[in-house]
C-alpha cells in the first residue's frame, strides 16, 4: 500500500514536542496535574514492545521517540508556566532593583527599559524587568541600571492564552519617577546596535532612519504607527522580522564576497556561519533569527559534508532546539509566522514553480517561493489578526524583491559607513535613496481597503490547511483524490466564512472581549453588528476583536462611561453611525461620523436605555442587558451585567475585565427568553 506521505523522524519528533508543551500549558491553565500527561507512558511502552515483537521495530521505535518527545514537551511546558508563575519578590514593597539593559524605547509618558540579569534587593528575579520612567530616563544598550520601586507580578495567562510577557519571560513591570544609576559595561554587540541607530539617524530623515533601523535589527518601536500599519495592511510586514529573509541575505553576500576572494569552501562556511550568528546576536536573537541561523547551519554543514539537505528536517530541527531551550516561544506570533512561511515554502513551492514553467525560471522561482510562503502564514493570520491581506499576494512578487535589493544594498552601505565614518554620510544617503523612494510609494497607496477579513475561523483554517496538504509534493495521493478532497474542503471554507458572516439569522449572537481597562461587545445578526465599548479598552483590541469576530456590516458604536466623541476616531474605523449619551436628543457631524446623543433609542429592534453616561440597558429577545462603565448596581430584572469592574450581585450573568482576562471572549446566544451558553461564559 501506498504511503500517504515519506516518514521524516525529525518532523514528527517536533510535531509532538509542539503537541507536548501545548498540552503542558493547558493543564497549567486549568490547574490540572501534568501526570495526566505523563500516563500515556505505559500505553506507549506496551504498544512499543507489542510492535516489536510483531516485527516492526522500525515503526516500534518512531512510536517511542515521538511519545519521548510528547512527555518531554508536556513537562517543559507546564514547568516553564509553574515557574514563570511562582512570585519570588514581593510585590508593592520598594526594592533595590538592578540589571543590564536588553532593550529601550519611549511611551507617552517617557521611556521604558527591559532589564535581564534582574535581581531585587539582591536575589535573583528569575526572568527580566519592565521598566517604565515617568519623564524618561537617559539609557543604552548593554549599559548597567540600578534604581528603586515596587515590582508588580506578570500574569502567565491573559485573554485566554500565554501572555506576551510570559513568552518574552518579562516577570515583572515596576514605574518609578526617580533617577536612575546608569554605567558603562563591556557589550560590544550592544555598542555596535547604539552606532548604527546613531549613524542612520544622523544621516537621513527621520521616517527613513525608523525603517532603515527596522530592518537591519527588527525593532519597530520607534517607528510611527501609521508607517507600521501600513506594511502590516499591504502584507509585507514581515520585512521588519529578521528571520530567513534577511539571514539568507547576509548569508549570500558574504558567500558571494568570499568566492571572489577564492576561499576554499571550510573557511567560507566559517566565515558566513560566524557572520550570521552575530548578525542574529545584534538583533537580539529573536526567535525567527534563531530558526534561520540554525538552518543556516544545517545547510552550511550539509554542503560541506556534500549531503543532501532537506528543508523540512532542517526546520523540526531548528523547532525543536528554540522549544527546548524556551518552551513558551511557541505561542509567539512572530514564531508562528517563520514557521508556517518556511513550512508553506518547503510544500508548496515546487508544484506551484512547475504550474509556472512557461515563465522565466527566476521569475517562477520568486512568484512561488512569495505565494507558498503567503499560503504557509494564512492560516496564522486568519487566527491571529483576524484578516489577510488582499494586496499582500501582489505585493510580495514585486515589492519583496525590491525591499530585499534596500536591504542589501543598506546592510552593505552601513557596514561601510561604520567602517568609513569620514564618508559615511554619503555612504548612508546613496545606499538608503532607493529604500526612501519606495518608502514613499508605499506610504500613499492606502493598503487598508485590500484586508479580508470574515473567514469563519477554527473550521475555516482547519479545512484550508488540509486542502494545502493534499495539494503539496509531499502527499503521495493520486489525482482524483486530490481534487476530491481539496474540492470538500473548499466547500467546507465556504460554507464556513457564509455562516462566520451571516449566522446566526434569526436570533443575536453577542460576543464580549477586553482588556485590563475596558470593554467591548459584539451583538451580530444576519450579517450585521453593533458595537457596544465603554471606550476604555485600548483601539488596537477593539479592531482586532472586530476582525475575529468576523463583524460584518456594522450599524452602529454605542459609547458607554461619558467618553467624548474624538475617542471615536482612536479606533480605526469607520463607524458611520455613533451613539453618546445625552439628556436631549441631537444629532451632529464629525469627520463623516453622523452622532447621535441620546437617552433612549432603537437599533435592529434592539430598545437602548442610558440609565446615564456610564450605564446602557438593552432588551434583546426579552433578555436584559446592562453595559456598564463604573460597576454600578444595574437595575432589577438584569439578566446579564457586562462591565469594566466587578459586579457580585443578584445578575444571573456577570461578565468583567477579569474574566476577559483569562477567557479572552465569552459568547452566547441569545433566543427568545433565555440565554443559550456557547462557549467561556464567567457566572460569578
Amino acid at each position: 500500500m501506498k504511503k500517504f506521505a515519506n516518514v521524516r523522524v525529525p518532523s514528527l519528533c517536533a510535531a509532538a514536542l509542539i503537541a507536548g508543551v501545548t498540552a503542558g500549558c493547558i493543564c497549567a491553565y486549568f490547574t490540572r496535574d501534568i501526570k495526566i500527561i505523563a500516563a500515556i507512558a505505559p500505553v506507549c511502552a506496551a504498544l512499543f514492545i507489542l510492535l516489536y515483537i510483531a516485527g516492526k521495530a522500525r515503526v516500534a521505535k518512531i512510536i517511542a521517540v515521538t511519545c519521548l518527545f510528547l512527555i518531554v514537551g508536556a513537562l517543559a511546558g507546564s514547568i516553564k508556566t509553574e515557574v514563570y508563575s511562582r512570585q519570588n519578590i514581593p510585590s508593592e514593597i520598594p526594592c533595590r532593583i538592578e540589571g543590564v539593559i536588553r532593550e529601550y524605547g519611549d511611551y507617552d509618558g517617557g521611556n521604558y527599559v527591559i532589564i535581564s540579569s534582574a535581581k531585587a534587593d539582591g536575589k535573583r528575579v528569575g526572568g527580566k524587568i519592565c521598566a517604565y520612567f515617568a519623564g524618561g530616563t537617559t539609557c543604552k544598550a548593554g549599559y548597567a541600571i540600578r534604581f528603586t520601586a515596587p515590582l508588580e507580578k506578570c500574569s502567565a495567562f491573559t485573554y485566554g492564552k500565554i501572555s506576551d510577557r510570559a513568552i518574552e519571560n518579562i516577570k515583572y513591570v515596576c514605574h518609578t519617577n526617580g533617577e536612575a544609576e546608569i554605567r558603562h559595561r563591556f557589550a560590544p554587540l550592544a555598542a555596535l546596535r547604539t552606532d548604527i541607530k546613531n549613524l542612520l539617524y544622523d544621516n537621513l530623515s527621520p521616517s527613513t532612519a525608523t525603517v532603515a533601523y527596522a530592518m537591519l535589527t527588527g525593532e519597530t518601536s520607534q517607528m510611527e504607527q501609521t508607517t507600521l500599519t501600513t506594511f502590516r495592511n499591504g502584507g509585507v510586514a514581515h520585512i521588519f522580522a529578521v528571520s530567513g529573509l534577511h539571514i539568507g541575505l547576509v548569508y549570500g553576500i558574504l558567500n558571494f564576497i568570499c568566492k571572489k576572494l577564492k576561499l576554499n569552501r571550510y573557511v567560507k562556511t566559517a566565515v558566513c556561519l560566524t557572520v550570521a550568528t552575530l548578525y542574529a546576536g545584534l538583533c537580539g536573537f529573536t526567535l525567527s533569527s534563531v530558526r534561520a541561523l540554525i538552518m543556516c547551519f544545517t545547510a552550511g554543514v550539509a554542503a560541506l559534508t556534500r549531503n543532501k539537505r532537506d528543508s523540512l528536517n532542517s526546520l523540526a530541527a531548528a523547532v525543536i532546539i528554540i522549544l527546548l531551550i524556551s518552551p513558551l516561544s511557541l505561542f509567539s506570533a512572530g514564531f508562528a509566522l517563520s514557521v508556517c512561511a518556511v513550512t508553506g515554502i518547503a510544500a508548496l513551492s515546487a508544484r506551484i514553480r512547475k504550474a509556472l514553467h512557461k515563465l522565466p525560471r527566476r521569475l517562477a522561482d520568486s512568484v512561488a517561493v512569495s505565494l507558498s510562503a503567503q499560503a504557509g502564514t494564512m492560516p496564522v493570520s486568519l487566527t491571529v489578526f483576524g484578516y489577510i491581506s488582499g494586496a499582500g499576494l501582489l505585493l510580495n512578487i514585486i515589492i519583496i524583491p525590491l525591499l530585499s535589493a534596500c536591504f542589501a544594498m543598506l546592510f552593505t552601505g552601513t557596514a561601510a559607513g561604520l567602517i568609513f565614518p569620514y564618508v559615511s554620510k554619503w555612504i548612508i544617503k546613496a545606499a538608503c535613496a532607493p529604500l526612501e523612494g519606495l518608502l514613499s510609494f508605499l506610504v500613499s497607496c492606502g493598503f487598508e481597503k485590500s484586508l479580508l477579513k470574515g473567514f469563519g475561523g477554527v473550521i475555516f483554517v482547519a479545512a484550508y490547511i488540509i486542502c494545502a496538504a493534499v495539494v503539496s509534493d509531499k502527499a503521495n495521493i493520486s489525482v482524483k483524490k486530490r481534487i476530491v478532497i481539496a474540492a470538500i474542503g473548499v466547500a467546507v471554507m465556504i460554507s464556513s466564512a457564509l455562516g462566520g458572516a451571516y449566522m446566526p439569522l434569526n436570533n443575536y449572537r453577542a460576543v464580549c472581549g477586553g482588556d485590563g481597562y475596558g470593554t467591548v461587545t459584539v451583538l451580530r445578526r444576519r450579517g450585521k453588528s453593533i458595537v457596544i465599548t465603554d471606550g476604555k479598552c485600548s483601539a488596537a483590541r477593539v479592531k482586532n476583536f472586530l476582525d475575529k469576530q468576523c463583524a460584518g456590516k456594522i450599524s452602529a458604536l454605542i459609547m458607554v462611561g461619558g467618553v467624548d466623541v474624538t475617542a471615536v476616531t482612536e479606533y480605526g474605523e469607520n463607524f458611520g453611525c455613533v451613539y453618546l449619551y445625552g439628556a436631549e436628543d441631537a444629532t451632529g457631524d464629525y469627520e463623516g461620523t453622523t452622532v447621535n446623543y441620546r437617552a433612549n433609542f432603537v437599533l435592529d429592534d434592539i430598545y437602548f436605555a442610558y440609565g446615564d453616561a456610564d450605564n446602557l440597558n438593552a432588551q434583546v429577545e426579552r433578555v436584559n442587558i446592562t453595559f456598564s462603565a463604573d460597576g454600578a448596581e444595574p437595575d432589577y430584572g438584569t439578566e446579564l451585567y457586562i462591565s469594566a469592574k466587578a459586579y457580585y450581585g443578584q445578575c444571573k450573568y456577570s461578565l468583567n475585565c477579569d474574566a476577559f482576562i483569562h477567557t479572552g471572549y465569552a459568547a452566547f446566544d441569545i433566543r427568545g427568553a433565555k440565554i443559550e451558553k456557547t462557549c467561556a461564559l464567567k457566572i460569578l
